[in-house]
């Protein structure tokens, strides 16, 4: 069985890849890269993040991803990336623009 949550720290970062997930949940990293970081969104979070979630399900170039609550595009910036089809809603009229 392949536990992705460990007790301690939530989610296991032998299976994610990454040792740094604590940060995940902020903007910092997105801060640090050069695509991500031309607009500071409050309610962001990190590119890392997006990355490991498409390896750790297997989401494969060509394939789809929806982003329903969109905000800064973080999660299509990265598809778009890694060669990734997405679509994303936002519904705040000033994010949106």
């Amino acid at each position: 069985m392949l536990k992705l949550v460990d007790d301690e720290i939530g989610l296991n970062p032998s299976i994610i890849g990454t040792s740094e997930i604590k940060d995940w949940g902020t903007f910092k990293d997105s801060l640090r890269a050069p695509v991500h970081r031309w607009f500071t969104y409050p309610a962001g979070f990190s590119y890392k993040a997006v990355e490991a979630s498409i390896n750790l399900y297997g989401i494969d170039e060509g394939d789809v991803i929806y982003d329903p609550f969109m905000g800064s595009a973080t999660t299509n910036v990265v598809a778009k990336t890694m060669g990734i089809n997405s679509y994303g809603v936002e519904a705040h009229p000033f994010v949106y623009k």
